[in-house]
This record gives structure tokens, C-alpha cells and sequence, in this order.
């Protein structure tokens, strides 16, 4: 029971006691008096114990800061601080029943904690229940609707889901937001290009490419929108750009080995086809198809 309603209880009845009473009644106040003196010692011991856990928990000793944090649940079943924690640790050791448990306590207690809901969304994406972990996120949103790191989650479960209407929104707000941002312009270019919307991706693709032009997947996916619009000289500046940054990558080979092979120049078609086929890391049907083109450019040379 509260201490303050201990005191309530007994001095609300003090006035009914009797004369003879008044010696239990001073013993009963004393004993509250204890109790309360017993509490700020407890209250003083947890927040000892909450900052060697919390300095612990920075230093990375997770197992050690546990011990701790559940020591003060010991104290104090209901530590808001401490539940918290606990549900950072287990989360951390992949034990996604127990930092659900922890961090359920803490949302019951405080149902405007906004980390709580980073940490339950995270919880069910690792746990692969992506609609659960949506719910939770947008919930989050609701209390700082701004919150950036929440959107990028969203629209990444969104892909995994293939809601990419919603997704496309919130990476079209994410780029207004943050135009230079690379990853924001490439992820909407590549929900774009799902939707087989490719005249629209493209400048999201040429802005990934001028903000990080050493990554050779993304003159790749150009290659490939210029593909699917039928432009392959286009196709094949961007796929001869991949090649010159990833010289091994399959994809490339075999999308530059395409388009020589469809302008008859087997020379060059089948030094990517070769090269392709000496990396050995192709699906069986692409290498099927390679040794198939392979055949017909040997037979063009006899």
C-alpha cells in the first residue's frame, strides 16, 4: 500500500481512537515513519543501481547491466527505467519474448514513449510479423508524425508487404525532405520501376548517381530503365558504367552480353558471356541461355 495512504488511514481514525488508544496509535505512526525512512534508502539504492546499470549498458556489458536492472525490479517491480532497458538488452540478444514483455510493461506505464514504439516495431520486423510491426510504427507517428527514422521503417516494411503505393508516399515525402539524401532517391526510383512507372524514376536514378557515383547498382538500374524503355544505346552507356565500377558483376555481364548479341556483335557479346560464365555464380537457366547464344556465335564464325 502508498505510504501517504498509510498515514491517511491512521489519521483519519486517530480521532476515533480512545484515550487508551493514543500509545498504539504513536507506535503505529512510528512504524510508518520507518517505513517511509526504509523507502528513500530503497529509492536512494535504485538510483544507485540504475546508474551503474545505465553506464553498463553504454560500455556494451549487457549481461552485466542486466544483472543490474533486474536487481531494481526486484526493488521496484514496476521501474519504468529499468523495464526500458531490459527491453534494449534483450532486443540486442535476439530475445524477441522477453524485450516484448519488458517492452509492453513500459508502454502500459507510459503510452507516449516514443523509443517504446521504435522498440516493439523492431520486435515484430525481426520476428517477420511485418503488419504488427507497421501498426506499431504508425502509432509512434501519430505522437511525432515527423519522425524520419519511423518513415524509412514504414516504407522498407511497405516493399517487404508490396504495399508500394504506400511506400512510393512516404518515399516521395522522405525526398522532398530530404532531396540530397541518396538512399531516399534511389529506394523511390526502385519502387517507381515496380510499379514499371520508368520515365518517372528516372531522375531519382540520375540524382542517386550524381550524389554516389562509385556504386555500380545504380548505373545498373539505369541500364535496365533504359532497357524496359527501349533506348539500349542509353542502356548500354549505363551498363558499360557499372562494368568499368563492378567488373564481376553477373548481371551486368549478362545484360551487356544481351544488348552486343542483339547488335550482331558477337565479339564483344561473348567476352561478357565467357567472363560470366568463368565466375560460375549464374542460376542454371541464365547459364542454360548464355552457352545457348554461346553456340550461335561460334556457328556465326565458321
Amino acid at each position: 500500500m502508498n505510504i501517504n495512504l498509510l498515514l491517511i488511514i491512521v489519521l483519519t481514525n486517530v480521532c476515533s481512537f480512545s484515550t487508551v488508544d493514543i500509545q498504539e496509535t504513536n507506535d503505529f505512526i512510528n512504524i510508518i515513519k520507518e517505513i517511509k525512512i526504509n523507502q528513500k534508502s530503497i529509492n536512494l539504492e535504485i538510483e544507485n543501481k540504475l546508474s551503474i546499470g545505465k553506464n553498463l549498458f553504454k560500455e556494451e556489458k549487457y549481461d552485466e547491466s542486466k544483472d543490474v536492472f533486474l536487481e531494481i525490479l526486484n526493488l521496484s517491480y514496476d521501474n519504468k527505467e529499468a523495464n526500458f532497458y531490459l527491453s534494449q538488452i534483450y532486443l540486442k540478444e535476439e530475445d524477441y519474448i522477453n524485450a516484448l514483455q519488458y517492452s509492453k510493461t513500459v508502454l502500459n506505464q507510459d503510452i507516449n514513449n516514443i523509443e517504446i514504439y521504435n522498440t516493439i516495431g523492431d520486435i515484430y520486423q525481426s520476428l517477420k510479423d511485418y503488419n504488427k510491426a507497421i501498426e506499431y510504427f504508425n502509432m509512434g507517428l501519430k505522437i511525432e508524425p515527423e519522425k524520419v527514422e519511423f518513415l524509412k521503417k514504414l516504407a522498407y516494411l511497405y516493399i517487404k508487404t508490396k504495399n508500394y503505393n504506400e511506400s512510393e508516399t512516404i518515399f516521395t515525402r522522405l525526398v522532398q525532405t530530404e532531396p540530397d539524401n541518396f538512399y531516399n532517391n534511389f529506394q523511390l526510383a526502385e519502387i517507381l520501376t515496380k510499379k514499371e512507372k520508368y520515365l518517372e524514376s528516372l531522375p531519382y536514378l540520375e540524382k542517386a548517381l550524381l550524389l554516389d557515383p562509385e556504386k555500380s547498382f545504380v548505373p545498373e538500374k539505369l541500364g535496365q530503365v533504359y532497357q524496359k524503355l527501349l533506348d539500349n544505346e542509353k542502356a548500354l552507356i549505363y551498363f558499360e558504367k557499372s562494368f568499368s565500377l563492378n567488373p564481376d558483376n553477373t548481371i551486368t555481364l549478362k545484360n551487356l552480353g544481351d544488348i552486343y548479341f542483339e547488335k550482331k556483335d558477337y565479339e564483344k557479346s561473348k567476352v561478357y558471356y565467357d567472363k560470366l560464365i568463368s565466375l560460375d555464380l549464374s542460376k542454371e537457366d541464365v547459364i542454360k541461355e548464355v552457352k545457348e547464344k554461346l553456340e550461335i556465335i561460334e556457328s556465326s564464325n565458321k
